[in-house]
């Protein structure tokens, strides 16, 4: 019976530890996604054809 509960009490701690580690590392990963300041601009179209002035955009 003893054998038991100290198992459980392991593969708690095991799982939770793992779950808190992955969750940080998931955290530390979007801080580090956030905080990219580069603009690409990979499309531009500032004088389309034709007599319609209002399509110009671009596309970041």
């Amino acid at each position: 019976m003893k054998d038991k509960k100290e198992n459980r009490i392991k593969t708690t701690v095991i799982v939770t530890t793992l779950i808190l580690a992955l969750i940080s590392t998931m955290t530390v990963m979007a801080a580090s996604a956030q905080t990219t300041g580069d603009i690409k601009i990979n499309e531009i179209m500032y004088n389309p054809p034709g007599a319609d002035t209002n399509h110009e955009w671009i596309e970041l």
